[in-house]
């Protein structure tokens, strides 16, 4: 091969790698645009089921959703016992399993809050929004 016959094919080659790159920026922005629409249509259907307090996950609810989907979950309780299973294995088990070991177990990411005692108590209940949580210990 001459010189001038490899310098062409460098050129055609890194063209070609351009276009590559340019395919994978479409790809990932429209990757996107897919998960930017399915968290709006589930928000949608959430609000119109009235379901706005389903849990939230740390990042993407679809990946959350999926994420927990991926196992086989079971809890068996007898009287004040309780365990948890995944995918068939006896993980855990406690008088009571707790929101936080049970997300634990599954991989889940998450923020644990505590509310404010006296706030709570006077409120009765948690306000459908996050935001409007006083914690303890905010001002």
């Amino acid at each position: 091969m001459r010189a001038s016959d490899i310098l062409e094919e460098e050129k055609r080659l890194r063209e070609v790698i351009k276009d590559q790159r340019l395919v994978i920026e479409k790809l990932e922005q429209d990757l996107y645009d897919v998960r930017l629409r399915s968290a709006k249509v589930l928000r949608s259907l959430k609000a119109y089921l009235g379901l706005e307090t389903w849990p939230q996950f740390d990042g993407d609810f679809i990946e959350g959703v999926c994420g927990l989907l991926q196992h086989d979950v079971d809890i068996v309780y007898a009287d004040d016992w309780e365990g948890l299973y995944i995918n068939g294995k006896l993980v855990m088990e406690e008088h009571s399993l707790s929101t936080a070991s049970i997300f634990e177990a599954l991989g889940v990411e998450y923020d644990l809050f505590e509310a404010d005692v006296e706030w709570l108590a006077d409120r009765g209940n948690l306000p459908p929004k996050f935001e409007d949580v006083k914690v303890e210990g905010d001002g």
